[in-house]
């Protein structure tokens, strides 16, 4: 972890040669959005273990002690961070598909109630605990990061149909050849 700046910022000066300008400008969007939403996901994360580990010490009671070391703490704190910090990576996922239009505002639309479902079926089986505190504090807000990315997506088609609209070729089909322009000086 203490040389990943180290070894990131030398595989970005690896890349970075072969990548046209605008390619650098979603290169550096895409890994300023990642690591935001990977540190949005640790800090939720952090909030939502007390209650977590609350929730798992509260069933010995009556005499009942708790065994919990610190390996299972650590590897507890560490499932749980992970879990979030990853999870929180989804919507952009869902904004790079938009972008290269494999799901478009449309689809993604009238997927919402399945994927709303989805996300909250993954944070149930995800979260190492089974609490609903837990389960809600990771599936609420990747359900609203997510109609954030829903939100990106609609105002990305709309630009790309206009500039379609803009074009001179907007009116030939897929399988037509485009005309000649003659008017082009030859020099």
């Amino acid at each position: 972890m203490l040389s990943s700046p180290v070894w990131l910022w030398q595989l970005w000066r690896f890349v970075t040669p072969g990548l046209h300008q605008n390619e650098r400008r979603y290169a550096v969007g895409f890994v300023a959005s990642s690591v935001t939403l990977f540190g949005l996901g640790c800090v939720v994360a952090y909030f939502t273990l007390a209650n977590g580990l609350h929730f798992l010490l509260s069933f010995a009671t009556g005499g009942l002690t708790s065994l919990l070391t610190f390996d299972s703490y650590l590897s507890y704190v560490t499932a749980i961070v992970l879990v979030f910090a990853v999870s929180f990576e989804f919507p952009l996922v869902v904004i790079m598909l938009n972008l290269v239009n494999v799901l478009s505002y449309v689809r993604l639309r009238r997927w919402t109630r399945a994927v709303i479902f989805g996300i909250f079926a993954f944070a149930a089986v995800a979260t190492p605990t089974q609490d609903p505190f837990t389960m809600l504090a990771l599936a609420v807000p990747i359900a609203g990061l997510y109609g954030l990315a829903l939100g990106f997506a609609y105002v990305h088609d709309r630009r790309a149909a206009r500039r379609v609209q803009a074009s001179p070729y907007a009116h030939l089909a897929d399988d037509e050849l485009s005309p000649l322009d003659d008017t082009t000086p030859v020099t």
